[in-house]
């Protein structure tokens, strides 16, 4: 039973600015609670792998204390989001309508008119100083020098919603399917922006090696197994493989699945047909296997070409010592066969993956990325061609 269920819009959160503000909240109410941080928030993205999204998301709006409601432009031309509303809404109803349980954050100044079934929630904004009423919540955060201000909203917030949950406690109701809850926010003004289409389909790429392949590349090789697809980098403390989490981190994007496949020949006709279909391909690649001809030319095929469906990711588990004590090593093999993709500023690479949780928000980054690209059919941003490795990652290890 979460304390409160977090309502957000898909479209706001890359940056990785929603998922700092959802951890220091979570640590403020847990010590003011006297909670542990893990009964603090429901939160998509982070359900165990194989639980279906619906259901889990219906499960904690029917067990929530408080519904916490991420206003911004995007919020409200989400239907899920309307669904998820309308859903808590439903059960406020069944519960005598405490109006108090649904406590707003204002992420980013929503533009008016605002949908009809918001107008009972109580501006709160004031409470908060000017800064925060005028621009919202991210500004604070992003803005190094109102830090204190961001510590305050955070206090007063957590506060805010004990008291909330205090003043009207709500029994928790049967489980019903969110997705055949009303959409409150429909006829909403304007078109729905990136990640409004829910028809786009997802493939993930897996460019990682065989166990038997890996054998003189490295010494590791229970990360590995029978094919590329069994790869779980992040083993020993997250032991499956990683297109389980991929699967996981899509599904709660309101993405369908097409398929998980290991990367094997060449790659242009895979991605092609795919780019014709308007399907996302994200490619998640062992920079291990990168040293490997085969895998190595296949990187070179998709280098060469410029996809608007595609996007790179490379998992760097900085609890893998050998890893960590050879990363500019490895790089420099990653960016002799990825020159164009890591040199470009295009968003559609990312190598900053060294926990499952950062792999986590790097993937719905990339997922966003290029499904705004194809939702609004934006040509792909040239890459600048360069003949120095951009700026490496960040990776600590225990050597």
């Amino acid at each position: 039973m979460p304390f409160f269920f977090l309502s957000y819009a898909r479209a706001d959160a890359p940056g990785n600015y929603l998922y700092q503000f959802v951890a220091d909240l979570r640590a403020e109410l847990a010590a003011r609670a006297g909670i542990r941080e893990s009964e603090t928030c429901f939160l998509d993205v982070e359900q165990p792998p194989g639980v279906s999204w619906p259901d889990a998301t219906a499960e904690a709006l029917a067990t929530c204390r408080v519904f916490v409601p991420l206003y911004s432009p995007a919020y409200f031309q989400s239907e899920y989001c309307g669904r998820e509303w309308g859903a808590f809404a439903a059960r406020l109803r069944a519960g005598g309508d405490p109006a108090g349980l649904i406590v707003p954050v204002h992420w980013l100044p929503p533009r008016d008119p605002r949908p009809a079934a918001v107008g009972h929630i109580q501006d709160t904004r004031g409470r908060f100083g000017g800064a925060y009423r005028e621009f919202g919540l991210r500004f604070l955060l992003k803005a190094g020098d109102r830090r204190a201000a961001y510590e305050d909203f955070l206090a007063r917030f957590a506060i805010m919603l004990m008291t909330a949950a205090d003043d009207h406690p709500l029994p928790p109701a049967a489980t019903r399917d969110f997705l055949d809850a009303p959409d409150v926010f429909a006829g909403r003004p304007g078109p729905a922006g990136p990640g409004a289409d829910d028809t786009i389909r997802i493939r993930f790429l897996i460019v990682a090696g065989r166990r038997d392949e890996m054998n003189g590349v490295r010494r590791g090789l229970d990360f590995y197994g029978a094919a590329p697809d069994q790869w779980r980098p992040y083993h020993p403390e997250h032991g499956d493989p990683i297109g389980v989490y991929a699967v996981t981190v899509a599904s709660g994007q309101s993405l369908i699945v097409r398929s998980v496949e290991a990367g094997t020949g060449d790659i242009t006709g895979y991605l092609e047909r795919a780019e014709q279909a308007r399907e996302i391909v994200i490619l998640l690649v062992d920079s291990w296997a990168a040293r490997i001809p085969g895998y190595g030319e296949l990187l070179d095929g998709y280098d060469r070409r410029r996809f608007l469906n595609a996007a790179v990711l490379v998992p760097l588990n900085e609890r893998d010592d050998e890893t960590a004590a050879n990363v500019e090593t490895l790089r420099a093999h990653l960016f002799h066969r990825l020159r164009r993709v890591m040199s470009g500023e295009n968003g559609l690479f990312r190598e900053d993956a060294t926990t499952i949780e950062a792999f986590n928000a790097a993937l719905v980054d990339l997922i966003y990325e290029v499904r705004g690209r194809l939702v609004n059919e934006r040509p792909p941003v040239r890459r600048a061609v360069g003949a120095h490795p951009v700026p490496r990652p960040q990776i600590s290890g225990t050597n």
